[in-house]
């Protein structure tokens, strides 16, 4: 595929095409987009979430299969990290 025609396929690409293709979400949150992704393999699990507009990423990496709260996790860092309402108001 020539260049131009790659840049005008990728072009076309939206944030739908995008979650489906590379199994990340995207949320909007506090003015920002949530683009995040987690998982488990035997033995381990973690997870990616970005806050591009913020700067601000967190990654939670854990040797448990299945870590309990990992979303809830994520979100309490954030909290705290950014200065948004209190780390125990949902």
């Amino acid at each position: 595929m020539e260049s131009a025609a790659a840049a005008a396929h990728l072009g076309r690409w939206h944030a739908r095409a995008i979650r489906i293709r590379l199994g990340i979400e995207l949320e909007s949150w506090h003015g920002d987009t949530w683009a995040f992704h987690g998982g488990s393999s035997p033995g381990a699990s973690g997870m990616v979430a970005l806050m591009p507009a913020h700067r601000f990423g967190v990654a939670i990496l854990a040797n448990l299969e299945d870590l309990p709260a990992r979303n809830d996790l994520v979100e309490k860092i954030t909290r705290l990290a950014l200065g948004f309402e209190s780390a125990t108001a949902k």
